[in-house]
């Protein structure tokens, strides 16, 4: 019995179940190398939004005057110096930033979007605060400033294929040349300031000199924006209170980074993407490890009557043990052999998935030793303890025991005797395959936790995708209502009702049903919360469109906010009650304040977006002291579309921007699908590795019974009927399996919806939706692939020698 020898003889163990090895290593390969994989993900993430937002030196804090207000260039920074003290701010410039739309010929055709023309200090080659990246092309010089020469933002030109420098049109139809796409930390993850998310396609940063910024938007020496980064001695709560001080006359609104929604859903994200991955990973790992377990402790089970024959020879049983355990730590090292290559493989592939989703001036994607040489222990010795667990109890019995098979071992029938008093419909050979699950509970659970597992990971996954999409039909209902055609013309600044701007807009031969209304940015107060909307001042009985009101207060009478259910519950209020509204006072076209106004809540609205917010235009005296609107809303005119309708009123003056209503959603739905590319690579994993687990499970069930099998056959029974046999216990273990992972499935989903998700877009209300297709596609998985499973090993059933596989000496 030397070493030579035993490794020489578990050599040939491993030979002999090669298939059966090689699928273990397969699955501990899987589950370690998913786990290493997407936990490096989450590092990368987090090292490569640190080095990005370094790199481009962005702002601290940030002071934005409300729609429609500018001040004299250098005002900003004169009222810093007054308001602040002094070495408390290491950089500060001011910007221009005014609504524009912008026009580009694309390989399909021309596009006409949204945007917003920001103008930047690029003297002294700056700006130096929240620097702009060329992702393609060149950044802009000092000698840029006054020309039209811009960057346009690289998600909108990447998704459009825009070439590296062209020529784009502005409102007003001004001519730019743009010279690079550009990265900005405000655009990395592309937020628009009305709530789009991922709104890229439908939506386009401008980026320019302040001189040129002004000359195109006609606002001469004006700004409306000051960046700032703090000196590192600096209190940042003292900082922030003095600049709310001192910039209250001036109406501005006082930011931290984080409060950006753009920055702070790249920060937040990396913080739930690091949960949702370790969830992820720990339940696919899981899954490998039950798996894995169950398959090589099945082994070590099948090897006992040759443990007993050894130690009735007289081979000590310590010796007797080394063989079975150099099997199991070969099997384990082959599985981490195998997970070391497949960790690297998912990280990389992910990697590619994930800078394409999320482009960054920087990517920090280092090789985590830490997490492969943790998670290769893991990989080790969980399987070595599976062989061990048995070996350690084959060896404490006594020879005689461990030799015995058939009816002669000393073994309970577990819940076998249950099933002797439920009547099967059919004889003896229906009976067997429920009696073969019930009588090994032990062994028939930790398979069944091995493959549901599996199952509810997938479950998650396609849950995910459900909810998502639901939450998308369900703002765009909400958004279409009645006039899915409806298209909204926001201005530049505000306008009187009666203003040329208006008739102009208004008198469009393609424009119809035109109404006017006010769209303020605001912020909302209860007892529970407080966070950013958007005021809508419509006409609530509007015959074009109006929120849908799901419930109402009986008796609302005054001025009141229709709110959005999600708000009512993060604010902690219900009809009736009173909230705080901080929103902006118009006194004119350039006139602008802030005020605070106690307003009831007179109804609720089911749009998923908790920003919107609406007010009744008979109360619009509440933010302004005249007939004033900055966005209209109309339909296309009989004969007419919506693209008529841009290109109509993209030439004239005063229109920032035309876009459908319900663009925001159909650009989150268009980029939902590389979303689903990253899922569903998942999927992909997760189902081979299902399939492994029952292909696996079925193999080693044929070998345990290998000799009740070869008594069938010598009894007369066809090879089709044991088959069957064997594909009824699968599709039971299957039933079992799928069962117990739909329910962890479920309250997986229910985490990731109820903790993670509102932890990285606060502004949108999930609900757990699942679709009868994904409960159908995880059922056939779970029920169906472990079914057919024992299918594969009919050839090796059909060549079975059944008088050698009986000859067995008692």
């Amino acid at each position: 019995m030397s070493l030579s020898l035993l490794l020489r003889w578990s050599w040939r163990d491993l030979r002999q179940r090669w298939l059966q090895v090689i699928a273990i290593a397969i699955i501990i390969a899987f589950g370690t190398g998913l786990f290493s994989g997407l936990r490096s993900m989450t590092i990368w993430r987090g090292l490569s939004n640190d080095a990005s937002y370094q790199a481009v030196n962005t702002f601290d804090m940030r002071v934005s005057l409300g729609t429609g207000g500018f001040v004299e260039r250098g005002e900003l920074l004169s009222a810093l110096d007054d308001s602040v003290p002094a070495g408390s701010v290491s950089t500060a410039e001011e910007r221009l930033i005014v609504a524009t739309q912008v026009a580009v010929a694309t390989p399909d055709g021309k596009a006409i979007v949204p945007g917003r023309l920001i103008g930047m200090d690029v003297s002294d080659d700056g700006p130096h605060v929240n620097s702009t990246h060329p992702d393609v092309g060149r950044n802009l010089a000092s000698s840029d400033a006054g020309k039209n020469v811009v960057m346009l933002e690289r998600n909108f030109a990447k998704f459009y294929d825009l070439p590296p420098e062209g020529e784009a049109t502005l409102s007003g139809d001004l001519s730019v040349e743009y010279v690079g796409h550009a990265l900005a930390p405000e655009y990395f993850f592309v937020i628009t300031p009305e709530g789009g998310i991922l709104a890229h396609a439908n939506f386009a940063a401008v980026f320019t000199s302040i001189e040129t910024a002004q000359n195109l938007s006609g606002v001469e020496r004006g700004v409306n924006d000051l960046v700032l980064t703090l000196s590192p001695s600096a209190d940042e709560d003292a900082v922030f209170d003095a600049l709310e001080s001192g910039f209250a006359p001036l109406g501005g609104t006082v930011s931290r980074r984080l409060d950006d929604p753009s920055i702070r859903a790249m920060v937040e994200d990396v913080e739930s993407d690091s949960q949702f991955n370790l969830v992820l990973a720990i339940a696919i790992f899981g899954g490998a490890v039950f798996a894995a377990f169950n398959l090589t402790s099945r082994i070590m089970d099948s090897q006992r009557r040759e443990v007993g024959i050894a130690m009735a020879l007289g081979v000590p049983p310590r010796r007797v043990a080394i063989r079975p355990l150099l099997f199991g730590a070969q099997v384990a090292l082959l599985g981490v052999a195998f997970g070391i290559p497949m960790g690297i493989g998912v990280a990389q592939a992910l990697r590619v998935v994930l800078t394409d989703f999320v482009p960054l001036p920087v990517w920090r994607t280092p090789f985590q030793p830490g997490f492969f040489v943790g998670v290769a222990a893991l990989g080790f010795l969980i399987p070595f303890a599976a062989a061990a667990i048995p070996v350690w109890r084959a060896v404490r019995v006594a020879p005689i025991d461990a030799i015995k098979t058939g009816h002669l071992a000393a073994r309970s029938g577990g819940l076998a005797w249950a099933l002797s008093r439920v009547r099967i419909p059919g004889g003896i050979t229906r009976q067997i395959p429920f009696r073969n699950v019930a009588r090994a509970p032990r062994r028939t659970m930790l398979t069944a936790f091995g493959i549901a597992a599996i199952i509810a990971v997938l479950f998650m996954v396609m849950g995910m995708l459900d909810s998502f999409l639901d939450t998308i039909d369900r703002g765009e209902a909400e958004t279409a209502g009645a006039s899915p055609d409806r298209v909204q013309i926001n201005l530049d600044t505000f306008y009187p009702t009666g203003s040329p701007v208006v008739s102009a807009i208004a008198g469009s031969p393609s424009a119809a049903d035109v109404e006017t209304g006010m769209a303020l940015n605001a912020i909302i107060s209860g007892p529970d919360d407080s966070f950013g909307v958007f005021l809508n001042v419509v006409r609530l009985d509007s015959a074009l469109w109006s929120p849908t009101i799901t419930e109402s207060a009986p008796d609302a009478s005054g001025p009141g906010l229709v709110i959005a259910e999600k708000a009512a519950n993060d604010l902690g209020v219900k009809l009736g009650d009173v909230v705080t509204l901080r929103h902006p006072v118009i006194g004119g076209q350039a006139g602008l304040a802030l005020q605070d106004s106690q307003l009831p809540v007179i109804a609720l609205h089911p749009h998923p977006m908790r920003g919107n917010v609406y007010l009744d235009a008979d109360s619009s005296a509440l933010v302004s002291d005249a007939g004033l609107a900055n966005v209209l809303y109309a339909r296309p005119a009989s004969g007419s579309d919506t693209g008529s309708l841009k290109e109509e009123l993209f030439a004239l003056p005063g229109v920032a921007s035309v876009q459908r209503a319900s663009a925001a959603s159909d650009v989150f739905r268009d980029q939902m699908e590389q979303f689903t590319g990253i899922l569903q690579f998942i999927q992909i994993l997760i189902i081979a590795l299902a399939l492994l687990i029952a292909y696996n499970t079925a193999s080693i069930n044929m070998d345990e019974r290998q000799r009740e099998n070869a008594t069938m056959f010598a009894y007369g029974l066809p090879a089709r009927a044991v088959m069957g046999m064997a594909v009824v216990e699968s599709a039971v273990l299957g039933v079992i399996s799928t069962l117990i992972g739909l329910v962890i499935g479920y309250l997986m989903l229910l985490w990731v919806v109820a903790v993670l998700i509102p932890a990285t877009i606060p502004d949108l209300g999930f609900y757990v939706v699942f679709k009868p297709a994904t409960i159908l596609t995880a059922m056939a998985l779970g029920i169906f692939a472990v079914a057919i499973a024992p299918l594969l090993t009919i050839r090796r059933l059909r060549r079975m020698n059944v008088p050698s596989t009986l000859r067995v000496m008692e």
